[in-house]
């Protein structure tokens, strides 16, 4: 089971400059705010297959760079971010 405390802890660390990162791509805050919590989410329930390669602050930054662009480029729904 995943450490919840240590995902806490990456959240207050890091949502405030994934948020930058995300609204920088969509250019809307709701938007933003969604890719954000889908990243957590995601790391959350994949963090066993982290590698600690390098540092988990690039990782969860490429991670939503990857997903605003899937937003951008694909033209994601707004309702269909946190799936």
């Amino acid at each position: 089971m995943p450490d919840i405390e240590n995902l806490e802890q990456l959240m207050e660390q890091h949502t405030e400059r994934l948020f930058r990162i995300a609204y920088y791509y969509t250019k809307d805050l709701q938007i933003a705010e969604d890719i954000v919590q889908d990243v957590f989410i995601k790391f959350y329930h994949h963090q066993k297959h982290y590698e600690e390669r390098g540092e988990i602050k690039a990782y969860l930054a490429r991670m939503t760079i990857n997903r605003s662009k899937d937003y951008k480029e694909l033209g994601i729904s707004k309702d269909s971010i946190a799936t």
